[in-house]
């Protein structure tokens, strides 16, 4: 009896030891538990805010969010760390719920930069797998930050196939972000005299493409939804005492050129709507609206942007003391807070 008693406590010692040994090497191992989060990408955000702790300033937002915002060289500059927490392909939902849940609570910041998406981005299957995560569902629960920092820990989480370990650690897929959450982008747009309305409109034209189907009844209620999480989510960080900064990112001049596929759905109104009804809820929760689709000094340079529609990492870092007088709320032109400025309106009207 006592041998087999002795037995099975070595037995629960070595299952230990083992459990502790892969939960260390899920610790050291470069990958993130992707599955967990719907993707790569914002996993490697939450490794990157958890390491950073308490910060002062915040991005969020998708991809404008993600290139855009140089924490490294803006906390240089203001003397205030900050993380960029922009992930391309989430939605406004996902954004909301990130904010109310996670990142207010856990991060703590004093102002939220919050890059805001020409559309909902509800129906594409990009933003449906960030929906479908289940860190989501963790998120809202009570203390929802606190079961997700805990779950995405876990040794399990950060399962994956054999061929997918070899691949992750022979090239970590989020090894392009940097310590302060930035994606950086060093090409340049490259445009021909007459190339800009064109390239313009393929790359926008690409955010309707593999397009979940939708009817009209979800479509609205997913934007309901959306629009109510989004108030929430503005709500709970005025109770934190946190200033939230909704801005319209810089677009390049190729934009605004006739034929562009995004001055084509401007004139149409199909951005227009999505874009009053977030000012307004921003302003209705107490939050700053800053327009810079064209920010002049920046939107005419080439050299600055990685496409139409994002900054390359000079760019970036060209936006920084923009964004530390938008942090200081100091020194911001009333034209700026307008829901189209005069040189939109001007870049916009008939040719």
């Amino acid at each position: 009896m006592s041998t087999a008693r002795a037995r099975f406590r070595l037995s629960l010692v070595l299952g230990a030891g083992l459990l502790l040994l892969a939960q260390i090497g899920a610790e050291l191992a470069p990958v993130e538990p992707a599955a967990y989060f719907g993707g790569w990408r914002l996993a490697r955000k939450f490794e990157v805010a958890r390491a950073l702790g308490t910060v002062e300033v915040l991005a969020v937002g998708s991809s404008h969010a993600d290139t855009d915002f140089d924490a490294e060289e803006f906390a240089r500059v203001s003397g205030r760390r900050a993380c960029n927490f922009g992930v391309g392909a989430t939605d406004l939902y996902v954004q909301s719920v990130l904010v109310r849940d996670l990142l207010v609570p856990m991060l703590a910041p004093a102002t939220i930069f919050w890059a805001l998406p020409d559309t909902p981005l509800l129906d594409r299957p990009e933003a449906q797998q960030y929906r479908d995560a289940p860190f989501l569902s963790r998120a809202r629960l009570p203390q929802g930050y606190r079961i997700v920092a805990l779950e995405s820990r876990l040794a399990y989480q950060r399962k994956r196939r054999l061929r997918d370990w070899i691949a992750d650690l022979a090239d970590p897929p989020g090894a392009v972000v940097d310590r302060f959450g930035q994606t950086r982008l060093h090409h340049q747009i490259e445009l021909g005299p007459r190339e800009g309305a064109t390239a313009a409109g393929l790359s926008a034209d690409a955010e309707d493409a593999g397009a979940i189907e939708l009817s009209e009844a979800e479509r609205e209620a997913r934007i309901e939804e959306t629009y109510r999480v989004f108030a929430q989510a503005l709500d709970a960080a005025r109770e934190h005492g946190v200033r939230v900064v909704g801005l319209l990112t810089p677009y390049h001049a190729s934009a605004f050129e006739p034929g562009a596929a995004y001055r084509t759905k401007m004139l149409s109104g199909r951005f227009e709507v999505f874009r009053a009804r977030s000012v307004r809820t921003l302003r209705e929760h107490g939050a700053t609206f800053v327009n810079w689709r064209w920010l002049t000094g920046i939107s005419e340079q080439d050299g600055l942007f990685a496409d139409y529609q994002h900054l390359n990492a000079d760019g970036a870092r060209a936006l920084v003391p923009f964004l530390v007088r938008a942090a200081d709320g100091r020194d911001l032109p009333d034209e700026w807070s307008r829901l189209a400025t005069s040189d939109e309106r001007r870049l916009l009207a008939p040719r």
